[in-house]
Order: structure tokens, then C-alpha cells, then sequence
């Protein structure tokens, strides 16, 4: 299905066993879906800026061997964000704040430690 997927992204002409697997697969569909998770992942970090580079376009889901620059360029600041992300969110845990879904819980769980 990613393959027909890549292929949509393209714009490149699906053969009869792709239009077939498209069809049954819904991976115009699957293709919406895609694009609508990634470009609200995309604003929920604030990255925005990034999204017209990666997001909807071929090998935003599969490795291409000849992407366009700015594309490459934009999935290697993602990666530095994500691991300068991942190393701050380290330094918070060692410190003891962990970013639960449920703040209210944390508060009680901090609250515990301080009585005990």
C-alpha cells in the first residue's frame, strides 16, 4: 500500500494491480489521513516551518535516494529539533519533571515524593 502511496505522491501512473490495490486499499484515503496526522503533528510542536518540505511529498514515507535538497535539508533540522527535544525532555526527567498526559496526576505523584 506505501508503495502505491509513493506512487500517488509522485504523480507516476499506477499499473492495473496498483490502481486495484489503491482502490481496495484506500490509499487515496490512507494518503488524506497521512497528510492531515502530519501536518497536525507538525503544528502541535510548533514546527510548521517544516511542513511544506516534508510533508505530502514522495519519500515522506519511504527513503528516496535523490530527494531535493530542501527536503533532505528539512528532515535533518526534524531530526536535530527531535534530539535537542529528547535531550531536554532527559534533563527535565533527571530533575523530576515528567510530562504526564495528566498534569493533575503528576502534582499528586511530586506531592508523595516531597512526604516521603
Amino acid at each position: 500500500m506505501y508503495n502505491v502511496l509513493e506512487k500517488l505522491r509522485a504523480g507516476v501512473e499506477l499499473t492495473d494491480k496498483e490502481k486495484t490495490i489503491n482502490q481496495q486499499g484506500l490509499v487515496s484515503t490512507l494518503l488524506e489521513d497521512h497528510d492531515q496526522l502530519d501536518h497536525a503533528v507538525f503544528e502541535a510542536y510548533g514546527w510548521q516551518d517544516l511542513a511544506d518540505q516534508l510533508v505530502g511529498r514522495p519519500g515522506a514515507t519511504t527513503p528516496l535516494p535523490d530527494k531535493p535538497d530542501d527536503q533532505a535539508e528539512a528532515e535533518e533540522e526534524l531530526l536535530m529539533r527531535l534530539v535537542s527535544l529528547n535531550k531536554q525532555r532527559a534533563a527535565e526527567e533527571a530533575q523530576g519533571n515528567v510530562r504526564w498526559l495528566r498534569p493533575e496526576y503528576q502534582a499528586l505523584m511530586q506531592l508523595r515524593s516531597m512526604l516521603s
